[in-house]
Order: C-alpha cells, then structure tokens, then sequence
C-alpha cells in the first residue's frame, strides 16, 4: 500500500484532490499549480475534478491504464484550450499531475512546471521529465496542459514504489532545491515539512508502506468444488471418446510390459534403460492418437532386405529383432532396421526364442545358448533332445490382454502367401494381406509394436496390425 502527504493546497491556484480505497491500494490522485490568483481557475478546475468523477476514473483497469491515461488526457487538453483561451489569464496553460495507484504501481502524467522524483534510502533520482533549465523554457517547451493549439504530446510513466520507498511530485520552484541538494532522505523530509504551507510551494508524497494484513484468499465453495471435479471428469471422458481406440488401456499395457523389461536388467543396464524406456513412452504416447474407425486392417510398415537367408523364424524384444541364417544369429534396432551385431556358432541354428529378458539360441548339435541383447553369451548348455524350429507359419491367437485394443480375441492364419484375420466368433474374415512371393515365417505378435515379422524370399517386412475403435 502506498502513504500520500502533500503540502497544504491553497485554491484555486494551488490544488491536491484524491480519491482513494480506504486501505489506500488503489485510487487516483491529481495536483494542479498556475501562478495567477485568477477566479476563473475555480470554474476549470472544477470542471476536471467533475469530468475525473464522471468518468470513474478510479475503476480503470490496470490493463487499460495507459491506454485510458493518453485518450483521456488528449481530449482534456481541448477541453482545457477552449476555456482558457477565453479567460483573461496571462498563462493560458496549467501545470498538472495525475497518477492511477494500482498497490505499490502507479501510472502517471505530468505537464508544466510539476516535477517527479523517487528516493530510496541510497540515492535521490529522477523520475519523468527532468527539471533542468525549465525558467529558460517557452511555454510550448513546457508542455501545459490546454495551451497548445494542437494536440498535445506526452508520455506516460510508470513507477513501482517499493517498502520505504518516497515517490515525490513538486513544483518547478522547490525541485531544484530537492533533486540539487538533497541526497538524504532524512534532510529531504525535514525541508518539504518546512514548506508545508508557504503559499508558492506545492509538494505530494507516495511513501511504500508494507501492509499490515494480507487479504485472505478466498475458498472455494463445496458446489464450485463438485462443479469442478465433475467438469474436469467431464473433459476427460471427452477426450477419452475422441481419440478413441482404447488409449487408456493401450498405456497401460505399454508400461507393464517396459516395467517388466525393465525388472530383468542387469544392475549397470539400469541408466540407459529409464532412458530409453522414457524414449519409448514418449514417442508411444504421441503416436497413439488416431481417428476412430472401428476396423482391424493389416498392412506393411516397413520392408528391408537382408544380407543373409533366414533359416528361422524371427523373434524379438523390445529393442531388436533375431534372426538366425544358417550359423549366424543376427540382430536387428527395431527403429533404425540396422543391424546392431552378428554371432556366429559352430553348428547350424535350429532355432531361436526370447523369454524373460534371455535370447536362447538351439544348434542342431544338442546344444542351447543363453544371450543377452547385447551379444553376450551367458550361458551354454547341453540338450537331451535335438531342438527343430517347426510350426513357422503355425495359426496363433491374439486376446485383450495382448493388445488392449481389442473387444474379443482373434486369430492370425498364415499361408505361403497370405496372412488373414479372422474372428472365430463368427468366422467372418476381418482383414487379409497377400505376397507375391512365397512366406517362409511368421514370428508371433509383437504385443508393443502392434505387429508382427514375416520373411519373405530375401528380405524381412513389419505387418502391422491396425486397430481403430
């Protein structure tokens, strides 16, 4: 809040009028000074306290403080130019301050000889128009307001009065003796209140002053609670219905399966892990919004040739895809299609899986590999029974609980050149998808990328599985 003290105004030549909130938060406040003793300034400055009152200055929003100040002020001054060119004063101009108080804020004009300073307990400065050489001025040099037969040029200010902060407004007569020679704040305030009632002299004061009880907030009511909550339920059932296609469920079912890669991690793959498993929920979230359509459609992602002919049906993890080619296991960035690493075995390779965070790789020597999707090995073992990779193009089940996209389960059936959904409720065939070349396998349904891997003659293509509710 801000403290006013101004000397004693003596009318009609020398005025201060306020009007202030009781708390002395808000308000505006006005001093007008001319160096005649005309009776004619009664009726002028009459007319702009009546003019100030009807327009309500005090309800200016601070938003609009500026703006108001500069079209206000503009069309005053006309108002002011009519009425004084038709008096009998020798100065046909007067010297006004006016400032909007917002808190500690003020927005503030000044015309004529009334000069502005703000001191705090360090250093005396100036504020506005400086006051220097002003007895030397013309009168369209010094700006009174109604005096120019033209629109009249100014500018308006804006201060931030802070705790024991002084905003000081006086006239031409007293600024030099202030801003000149006064640098304590203390010395300052004893010569102002010395000048407290000489007739030439016209000072006001701003003092910041902390407040002394901060306005309590206001709770919210039990019914603009309840109102809240149901609105915010509201937006989001909305959203929910918009994008469709199970978005809710699709995320959870995302962050099950990266928490459960995430719990097979060795300790010092902890680091790069959360970081691209954060990587994957971002990029998942982005793309899981689409336009419902209520269809099943298969279709192909992507295509890529291999260097190698694939002997085994792909497998994958999060991250890779497998592959074996004769005595070679392969592994391929699902992102990037680029091959991360190549193994090579001693025998030819059966066969190949992924359980538990373990690639486990079979060769026709009785013998399975454990690895780690870096390419490590980590164990070996001897089998009792040769392992063989039967069933490649083998019918399989998609459920719920595999992709929360769907309602009910359905089947995938593979053929040498087709791949077909079908629902076994109905029979009805959802979606189907042929090649021209022959497909060697199939691997099973990749429940995070919504797809699955087929090898087709030398190359490996992504069937994704399109889902929109």
């Amino acid at each position: 809040m801000l403290a006013l003290e101004y000397s004693k105004p003596i009318p009609p030549y020398s005025l201060v009028e306020s009007r202030l909130s009781q708390d002395g938060r808000f308000g505006w406040i006005m001093a007008i000074r001319h160096p005649e003793k005309d009776k004619v300034l009664e009726e002028i400055v009459a007319e702009i306290i009546l003019t100030l009152r009807s327009v309500k200055a005090h309800e200016i929003n601070r938003m609009e403080a500026e703006k108001w100040l500069k079209e206000f002020f503009a069309d005053l001054h006309w108002k002011l130019h009519a009425s004084l060119r038709k008096s009998d004063l020798a100065e046909k101009g007067l010297s006004l301050f006016f400032a909007l108080i917002y808190e500690q804020e003020i927005f503030y004009v000044q015309f004529g000889r009334i000069f502005c300073g703000i001191a705090d307990g360090k250093k005396l400065s100036i504020s506005g128009a400086a006051h220097k050489e002003y007895r030397m001025q013309t009168f369209e040099k010094l700006n009174l307001l109604g005096f120019a037969s033209q629109d009249i040029r100014f500018k308006v200010h804006r201060e931030l009065i802070k705790e024991e902060q002084r905003f000081i407004a006086l006239t031409g007569n007293l600024a030099p003796k202030i801003f000149d020679a006064y640098e304590s704040l203390d010395s300052m305030q004893f010569f102002l209140d010395s000048n407290k009632s000489g007739e030439d002299s016209l000072w006001l004061m701003l003092t910041g002053k902390p407040e002394l009880a901060k306005p309590q907030h206001r709770r919210l009511s039990r019914l603009q609670f309840s109102t809240i909550i149901i609105l915010f339920l509201m937006l989001i059932a909305t959203l929910y219905m918009i994008f469709g296609n199970r978005v809710i469920e699709q995320f959870f079912h995302k962050t099950r399966l990266d928490v459960q890669h995430t719990k097979s991690l060795r300790l010092e793959q902890i680091p790069n892990t959360l970081v691209a498993d954060t990587q994957h929920l971002l990029k998942y979230i982005n793309r899981i919004v689409n336009l419902p359509a209520r269809e099943i459609e298969l279709g192909v992602t992507w295509s890529a040739t291999l260097p190698y002919t694939v002997t085994s049906t792909p497998v994958f993890s999060l991250d890779h895809i497998y592959l074996s080619a004769g005595d070679n296991l392969l592994a391929f960035d699902k992102k990037s299609r680029e091959m991360k690493w190549k193994k090579s075995f001693e025998s030819h390779i059966n066969g190949i899986s992924f359980s538990d965070a373990m690639l486990i790789v079979y060769l026709e020597k009785d013998r399975a590999f454990g690895i780690r999707d870096d390419g490590n090995v980590i164990w070996e073992q001897d089998l009792p029974s040769p392992q063989e990779d039967l069933g490649r193009l083998k019918p399989s089940r998609i459920s719920p609980e595999d992709d929360p996209r769907l309602s009910r389960p359905i089947n995938v059936v593979p053929s040498l050149s087709h791949v077909t959904i079908l629902d076994p409720t109905s029979g009805e065939s959802l979606s189907s998808i042929s090649f021209t070349d022959e497909i060697k396998s199939l691997s099973a349904y990749d429940n995070y990328a919504y797809c699955f891997y087929a090898v087709v003659d030398d190359g490996i293509l992504c069937i994704n599985l399109k889902i929109d509710n």
